[in-house]
């Protein structure tokens, strides 16, 4: 017979005790603690040690029959990966951090880095520039141009999984919104805006049947409000790294 798992916290202390032992304290974070859980799920655990721990990684075990994504840190190196998902427009370790279950409770480095999280969050992402905004209308453009003449299905496949990932990342950047990749993706558009995020759906399955007049059609609506489709006349220099390539240096 087959044991059952204990649950989420306490399968997070034992796997604490486990792994990180010495660590200052932890935050576990994730789908379990939204109440999103399936049989398949993780729970990731941001583990924060002191700042003289230099040895920051991530690392993935089995424990009490639950699978954990450990993503172990100093405060310095959590502030980095924060700030660099700031620069993609993702909040993802700052939710994490923000959101999750502190262990202990009330733990002081937890707390001051949630608040750091907490800020970055609130602030938002930096607006797109002008020149961000036209770039991506013109590559969701030509990957609306290449679903148009989708014929294998391979093909299909690949232009609407980037379509997807395209279109919604551009209507939440586009408004100052946080963004998010693949099924985070999702999930941000039901929080933002429901009535989109159904429209997406119901856009994206005719479209995986080969009725693609729905998706062009969601295309043409998020990119209206900055200037439709662009593909004439943009022109963008390239870097001058090309100018180094193949000369000897030194």
């Amino acid at each position: 017979m087959t044991a059952e798992k204990p649950g989420f916290e306490a399968a997070a202390l034992m796997a604490l005790e486990e792994h990180y032992p010495d660590c200052v304290c932890a935050i576990a974070a994730g789908s379990v603690l939204r109440g999103e859980a399936t049989e398949k799920s993780d729970i990731d655990m941001v583990v924060l040690y002191g700042d003289d721990f230099t040895d920051i990684h991530r690392f993935s075990a089995v424990v009490a029959g639950w699978p954990f994504e450990f993503f172990v840190h100093n405060a310095q190196a959590q502030d980095y990966f924060m700030d660099r998902d700031r620069q993609r427009g993702m909040c993802v370790m700052m939710d994490m951090i923000a959101n999750g279950r502190i262990l202990p409770e009330n733990a002081p480095l937890a707390l001051a880095q949630r608040a750091k999280a907490e800020k970055l969050i609130a602030a938002g992402p930096d607006p797109l520039t002008e020149t961000e905004i036209e770039d991506r209308r013109y590559f969701i453009t030509d990957t609306l141009d290449d679903l148009d003449t989708c014929k294998a299905a391979l093909d299909m496949y690949g232009t609407l999984a980037n379509l997807y990932n395209q279109l919604g990342d551009f209507y939440l950047r586009a408004q100052g919104k946080w963004s998010g990749h693949g099924k985070a993706l999702g999930r941000i558009l039901r929080r933002e805006d429901a009535a989109l995020a159904a429209e997406f759906e119901q856009a994206f399955t005719a479209a995986y049947g080969r009725d693609y007049a729905p998706v062009m059609a969601l295309g043409e609506k998020i990119l209206a409000p900055y200037g439709g489709r662009c593909f004439a006349g943009l022109k963008r220099a390239a870097s001058g790294d090309w100018r180094s390539f193949g000369k000897e240096t030194g």
